[in-house]
């Protein structure tokens, strides 16, 4: 138990310093363009996660008072346990498995990037809707937002059409498999 409460405490802050390791790394390796494209969308993630959860942070909060019960896909509030579960166990799995094969698996890097757009897109509309900043709000505008259109339409360029396809199954699959984590959590919580 001690462990999962250092991981609670801890996990974000490991973010932000992964983030700024990788992009030191990528300085100094020499990446094929999908490939610095890939780890940068990684390090992307992770200061992501730094500005929800360490600074400012609050975004559970945020989420539970703001998102949660407002619609079928946000019917069980967020707990510790959704957290770990979709953002070290779902997202740093995957995003870190994209850059890692890098064109083996094109269709994962097209549906990853297509969720983490929509990501960036839904905290600039809920900035805009509620009037009111949320923790996620500016690395969503400023780096999803515009590195995942960027990143998009190279990669798209430079993939085959099957794996422009099968990256929108896996966009359909990523975004639903968020609310689905969460929803896993809390029935954990539960039992």
């Amino acid at each position: 138990m001690a462990t999962m409460k250092w991981v609670i405490q801890y996990w974000a802050k490991i973010a932000g310093l992964g983030a700024i390791a990788i992009g030191i790394a990528c300085l100094f390796l020499d990446f094929t363009e999908i490939q610095l494209l890939l780890w940068l969308h990684l390090a992307v993630l992770l200061l992501h996660q730094f500005e929800e959860y360490a600074y400012p942070g609050g975004f559970k909060r945020f989420y539970n008072e703001n998102i949660w019960n407002k619609s079928f896909l946000t019917r069980h509030p967020l707990s510790n346990a959704g957290i770990i579960l979709v953002n070290i166990g779902l997202a740093w799995t995957v995003y870190l498995y994209s850059a890692l094969t890098h064109e083996a698996q094109l269709a994962l890097a097209i549906g990853l990037l297509g969720v983490s757009l929509l990501n960036g897109l839904l905290h600039s509309i809920l900035w805009a809707y509620l009037r009111m900043y949320n923790p996620g709000a500016f690395t969503g505008l400023f780096l999803f937002i515009p590195f995942s259109i960027y990143a998009l339409l190279r990669i798209v360029e430079l993939a085959p059409a099957q794996d422009v396809r099968a990256g929108i199954t896996v966009f359909i699959m990523g975004v639903l498999l968020v609310p689905t984590f969460i929803f896993a959590a809390y029935q954990l919580k539960k039992t």
